[in-house]
């Protein structure tokens, strides 16, 4: 019975130490989409404000905000990934006896959400500032 017991708090903790690689994979997630994107962003800024680039304008920030669109749903994933799991963490490390030190508050991620949404939404608006420019 003591074996049984050993081996659950063994196969706790390891879970525990899974939990926390999973929270850190979507972590990084919530902080990577946004400032990748917005570099994407400025440096396409930064090369039609010099007019070296051969696509039309409207195309760019029209693609910009397609694949803005989809990081916001990859965003959300994330998020949602990282909520289940700290949700999990927290039950786990009750389960274990420790005090439970696991938190996600919306206000660590909403500023990268955020950025994200403004970025996207300024690639529509440019994009459509270039069509009606160009026709």
């Amino acid at each position: 019975m003591k074996d049984q017991a050993e081996n659950l708090h063994q196969a706790k903790l390891t879970q525990l130490n899974l939990l926390q690689t999973r929270i850190g994979l979507h972590g990084n997630r919530m902080w990577q989409l946004p400032l990748t994107y917005l570099g994407l962003f400025g440096l396409s800024f930064s090369k039609t404000s010099e007019k070296t680039i051969m696509l039309p304008f409207v195309a760019i920030y029209f693609g910009l905000f397609a694949f803005g669109f989809v990081l916001l749903i990859c965003f959300y994933g994330a998020y949602e990934g990282y909520t289940r799991t700290a949700k999990n963490m927290v039950k786990l490390e009750e389960e274990l006896g420790l005090n439970p030190s696991t938190a996600n508050p919306w206000s660590h991620s909403w500023p990268y959400f955020g950025l994200l949404v403004l970025g996207t939404l300024l690639s529509l608006i440019i994009a459509i500032y270039f069509y009606f420019l160009e026709n």
